[in-house]
């Protein structure tokens, strides 16, 4: 793999054809009026897509991210791909275009993933150390203090810290034409449960599919749609009309409070809890419980779930056993973590 990315590298500098005029990006353009190209062909056509890929090639090199070696015999190359994105600001409008250059991870073995500890708490003049550091032998930017990061946006005072995704729901409601839509105050219809052929077949499963994978992703700053997501992604393979109108309610509940999210701040106390519960043969397909759980570190949330367990229970109880054996799991692993980096905590278990 190595090999052919360097060979392709160089050869792509070599023969790429001049940039076309007209560099210059259009100032406060929404991420909906850029171009995405879906091949290399359509990429070197576009001039800040050209630039986007050439810079990609020169921070490879600048960081010596690969050695030229003749491939082993018996070896397989991975081959390599060209992803296209474009990086927006907190106010939604574009602030780059982004080319990477990434290998088909599926074929590559990944050894045991490194993790660097260095105490110090608000050591100002030791993070400074550390980062003037990594910039020694990295091609680093500081970007200040976090406000925006792949779509999450961060809120700080003096004892605050709030985690929200309010430009990632925005856009949501825009793609899905729900600007203007009547806010609702459940994300779910009650007593209401869908099952597989309880409809006519939605007309674009791909739209469907796309929307709930959009929506696993806003589960990282609003838990209290996760149950509700996992309800509707059950449906990927066959969604009918009533899975996208229950799809649509989640919208219209996002709709009434689109700035919610997780807030962060010191409750004076270090205690780990968890809160979790069961519903016993919830499903009407195939009769199995669905776990949920959450996890608080200093009366802070850290971890959450809600999923179809993989079994069908016998009994309250048994649903009951299996969401405290998974919750209690992931207590100990957090409380592993949280001993590892030097802090301790006592746990206390509410079910």
């Amino acid at each position: 793999m190595i090999h052919v990315l360097y060979q392709f590298l160089h050869h792509l500098i070599l023969f790429l054809p001049d940039p076309p005029d007209n560099l210059d990006l259009p100032i406060s353009l929404r991420k909906d009026s850029i171009f995405v190209p879906k091949t290399v062909k359509e990429a070197l056509n576009h001039p800040r897509w050209f630039d986007a890929m050439l810079e990609e090639i020169h921070a490879l090199e600048d960081n010596h991210i690969w050695d030229l070696v003749d491939l082993p015999k018996g070896k397989k190359l991975v081959v390599c791909k060209w992803v296209f994105a474009v990086k927006v600001n907190l106010d939604g409008f574009v602030a780059r275009l982004k080319a990477r250059l990434v290998a088909k991870g599926r074929k590559c073995i990944w050894s045991n993933h490194p993790v660097l500890l260095l105490r110090g708490g608000s050591d100002y003049a030791g993070i400074s150390s550390l980062k003037s550091f990594l910039h020694t032998r990295f091609h680093t930017k500081d970007l200040g203090q976090l406000k925006y990061f792949l779509g999450v946006e961060v809120t700080r005072s003096k004892k605050e810290i709030l985690l929200s995704q309010r430009n990632y729901i925005l856009d949501l409601l825009a793609e899905i034409g729900k600007l203007v839509a009547k806010p609702c105050s459940s994300s779910m219809v009650p007593n209401v449960h869908l099952m597989k052929d309880d409809a006519d077949p939605f007309d674009d499963p791909t739209r469907y599919r796309r929307l709930v994978g959009k929506l696993n992703y806003l589960i990282v700053t609003r838990p209290d749609i996760a149950f509700a997501v996992s309800v509707i992604s059950q449906f990927m393979s066959a969604p009918t009309v009533k899975h996208w109108a229950a799809l649509e309610q989640i919208l219209c509940y996002l709709k009434g409070a689109p700035r919610l999210g997780i807030l962060y701040s010191n409750h004076n106390h270090t205690r780990i809890e968890y809160f979790a519960d069961a519903d016993w043969a919830g499903s009407k397909i195939d009769r199995r419980s669905t776990t949920g759980y959450c996890v608080f570190v200093e009366g802070n949330l850290v971890s959450w779930r809600s999923k179809k367990q993989s079994v069908v229970s016998r009994s309250s109880a048994e649903s009951e056993y299996r969401v405290m054996s998974q919750s209690t799991c992931e207590i100990i692993w957090i409380h592993h973590l949280l001993t590892e980096i030097g802090l301790k905590h006592p746990i206390l278990a509410k079910f």
